[in-house]
């Protein structure tokens, strides 16, 4: 076999009593500290390019092309009258809602390498094989949301389970009834559970050849290649879709279903009142001939009927949109 190297030892953490040689990485532990360390750095909002991974506007504003790609959007239509306004033309407005994920590329340098075995001889990994045997490793975590890792994205109205999620943008489905629903766009900014500190660490070679544990720092030295990883091959990426999304790849959904509804019109029959004065002429004959006339003023109401359309209660789904990772 062939892959990256830790310590070995009978017990842990390592001391010289206890270190027995290296061994390979497995696949879990692949997965375990060195994912956890490089997801967490990921998640951050801080950096040149910023590490932030997703981001949606405010209604009806403009994505920043030049960092994002756009991934989707979410319409919110409601009308233009409250719920029992009537006679209503049925007008509606609509606020649309980009979500965009960082295309940025972001700058490699790492000046320490882990070792790996190659099957006859210990030597410092290429950036090829970081990628291939560390980092690919570290986005499978990810994307399959193992408990130690960070970073993933998911839609709700609540804040997911499991971890700490801090939200990172949100979404309105207005209603006319005095209520709205709000959906958020929620990152994971803390593990689950953290895995130990004391094993699983890749090594590498000091100036003399000696042979040490990587440092956190110079783990999440790997981040920009984790990045960057992630858009050239795609998984670890989102889409915003009504569906599964038909591109290229394996997709799951993340977190809840965005709906857009619109409140009902309907046509009533509604009552209503007239009050107006009149002045008309009053002729009549008598004994002999009186020819004369009267002039006066009626007031009265009138109750009658007419037909409208109204904003009711009820309400018809528009459109419905979910967020999907690649998973492979």
């Amino acid at each position: 076999m062939a892959g990256p190297l830790t310590l070995k030892a009978s017990s842990y953490p390592t001391t010289s009593a206890t270190m027995e040689g290296l061994r390979e990485l497995s696949t879990a532990e692949l997965r375990d500290y060195i994912a956890h360390i490089i997801t967490s750095e990921f998640e951050g909002v801080t950096g040149s390019p910023p590490t932030a991974d997703l981001t949606v506007t405010a209604a009806n504003g403009t994505l920043n092309t030049t960092n994002y790609n756009n991934i989707g959007t979410f319409t919110d239509r409601y009308r233009a009258d409250g719920v029992g306004v009537h006679p209503t033309a049925g007008a509606f407005s609509t606020d649309v809602y980009t979500f965009g994920q960082n295309k940025q590329t972001a700058t490699e340098s790492h000046s320490v390498r882990p070792l790996r075995w190659n099957g006859t001889d210990v030597i410092e990994m290429t950036d090829a094989e970081i990628r291939s045997e560390i980092i690919d490793e570290v986005i499978n975590a990810m994307v399959f949301e193992d408990d130690n890792t960070t970073g993933q994205y998911k839609i709700g109205q609540t804040t997911p389970s499991g971890g700490t999620w801090t939200s990172r943008g949100e979404v309105l489905d207005t209603q006319v009834d005095g209520t709205s629903v709000t959906y958020y766009l929620w990152q994971k900014t803390a593990p689950t559970t953290t895995p130990s500190t004391n094993r699983d660490r890749p090594v590498t070679t000091d100036a003399d050849g000696s042979v040490r544990e990587m440092t956190d720092a110079e783990t999440k030295a790997l981040t920009p290649m984790f990045r960057n990883r992630i858009m050239s091959t795609g998984i670890g990426t989102y889409l915003l879709d009504s569906t599964t999304p038909t591109a290229t790849g394996t997709w799951a959904q993340m977190g809840t279903t965005m709906t857009d509804q619109l409140k009902d019109t309907a046509t009533y029959a509604y009552a209503g009142s007239y009050s107006g004065s009149y002045t008309g002429y009053y002729d009549r004959y008598f004994s002999g001939y009186l020819n004369g006339s009267y002039a006066g003023s009626y007031t009265g109401s009138y109750t009658g009927y007419y037909s409208g359309l109204t904003v009711i209660t009820t309400a018809t789904t528009q459109e419905t949109k979910q967020l999907f990772i690649r998973t492979a």
